[in-house]
């Protein structure tokens, strides 16, 4: 009876023993285990230097706000990347502190004030610039003049190879006043209502090889997809230009620099870049956070720095990986980008980062539309450069160039389509949050001889 009594408290004991012992050792070996190599080649490519050519626009576009002399540009930068250092090591218990948001340029320099009842610049990812021109063309005339040197400092960026932050990484890391940028396409819209075509092409091309170069080397999401509506809004407005200009006016040399089918194609991995420097930045504000005794011992459990990041990196790096970038060079459609990582705890990947794992589900980036933005704004460059191409012969697109060559474009790209009853050209787009199709004006030649067109081409969006 006593070693009955006996086995029945041993037992619980034993079994937790048993338990414990198994659970140090699936710890143990997830430790051992991860991250992978995998993850490890991950971590590294996001953490790798992207080359750039040129100066950094960053202290340029930060302060587009104020009219600062060239040689003071830098020097206010640095004061504000400084304000934000001291904020975040002023409370290194708070994960989040409250970071200033302005720059120490207010108050000292000239600002760009808007007044609240001013007609707004030409939208970027919808609507008729020209129309909106030409239904408040006094009272945007009247505003370009005011502002003038901020569009000067707009266009400067021109001079700038690509947008490297030079504050330090945060989510909560103020932004440039990126709704500025939206002066140029404006000008070079009213440029072309007033009669100057010439100088609305070469300002128009010239934001297209400003941003084509900027939204490809800038470590700041945001900016790289404000520069691709920029680059969507000019392709936009450069067709409407086409269909109403004279054809036989030779176009302007930026133009050709532009539409080069030679440029490097548009690029998002120093962006997702910068995108994971901000959460491996929160990252180790919590590692550094301080702790009692037992949270500390808990924390350093469930919890491993490095470990998260290579997990992380599974989400951050597919835009850097060499058969991704082939993929969006070539138009072709991209493999599911899973949104969250599938997290299992219990898993031997995640016993010894369990903490770590929940985290790096949470943070994952829905890559897939950025991407998809990117193919499609590749894709509205290239039916914009082609109509440019047949615009620049001597004698003006025939009819049936434009048809021939559509059809000679390769076969691996997504198909352009004739609406001939409403005057236009269109291509499916791949994100569609903002519509399935893209179309823009067939140049004025084409509306009268409408079957001189070749067949409508299915347009699905793959």
């Amino acid at each position: 009876m006593n070693r009955v009594v006996k086995w029945m408290i041993l037992s619980p004991l034993l079994l937790a023993w048993v338990l414990l012992l198994l659970l140090v050792v699936l710890w143990s070996a997830s430790r051992l285990m991860t991250p992978t190599a995998a993850d490890r080649a991950a971590l590294a490519l996001l953490q790798a230097p992207v080359p750039t050519d040129g100066s950094n626009a960053f202290a340029w576009l930060w302060l587009l706000d104020y009219d600062i002399p060239t040689a003071d540009l830098d020097g206010v930068a640095a004061q504000d990347a400084q304000r934000l250092r001291d904020a975040l090591t002023a409370d290194p218990a708070e994960l989040s502190p409250a970071l200033p948001q302005d720059s120490s340029a207010h108050g000292h320099y000239p600002q760009v004030t808007v007044d609240a009842e001013a007609v707004a610049w030409c939208g970027l990812r919808e609507g008729d610039c020209l129309a909106h021109v030409r239904a408040h063309r006094e009272a945007l005339a009247a505003r370009l003049a005011q502002e003038a040197s901020l569009l000067q400092r707009v266009r400067s960026l021109a001079g700038y190879g690509y947008v490297r932050s030079e504050f330090p990484p945060s989510l909560d890391t103020p932004l440039p006043p990126l709704r500025q940028l939206a002066i140029s396409p404006t000008r070079s819209a009213l440029d072309f209502v007033a009669g100057n075509p010439s100088a609305a092409f070469r300002a128009s091309c010239t934001d297209v090889s400003t941003w084509r170069r900027l939204a490809s080397n800038s470590d700041n999401l945001v900016v790289s997809m404000v520069g691709m509506a920029l680059l969507d809004a000019n392709a936009r407005l450069l067709a409407q230009m086409l269909a109403e200009r004279p054809l036989a006016e030779p176009l302007p040399a930026a133009c050709r620099a532009a539409f080069d089918p030679a440029l490097p194609p548009l690029d998002l991995c120093m962006a997702m870049q910068g995108e994971a420097a901000s959460m491996f930045a929160l990252l180790d504000r919590l590692d550094a956070a301080p702790r009692r005794l037992t949270e500390g011992a808990w924390y350093g459990l469930t919890t491993d720095v490095m470990r998260t990041k290579a997990r992380m990196a599974r989400s951050y790096v597919p835009a850097c990986q060499t058969r991704t970038r082939e993929l969006l060079a070539r138009d072709a459609p991209l493999p599911p980008v899973r949104e969250f990582e599938p997290v299992d705890i219990f898993g031997l990947d995640c016993i010894g980062n369990a903490a770590g794992c929940v985290l790096a589900g949470m943070s994952a980036p829905n890559q897939s539309k950025y991407l998809l933005r990117l193919q499609d704004t590749q894709a509205r460059l290239r039916l914009t450069g082609l109509l440019l191409d047949l615009s620049a012969q001597a004698a003006g697109p025939a009819p049936t160039a434009l048809a021939a060559a559509i059809a000679a474009q390769p076969p691996h790209l997504r198909a352009i389509a004739f609406d001939v009853a409403g005057g236009q050209l269109q291509i499916g787009l791949r994100d569609t949050s903002k519509g399935a199709l893209w179309s823009v004006p067939l140049p004025a030649t084409h509306l009268a001889h409408p079957a001189a067109a070749a067949p409508a081409a299915a347009v699905v969006a793959d």
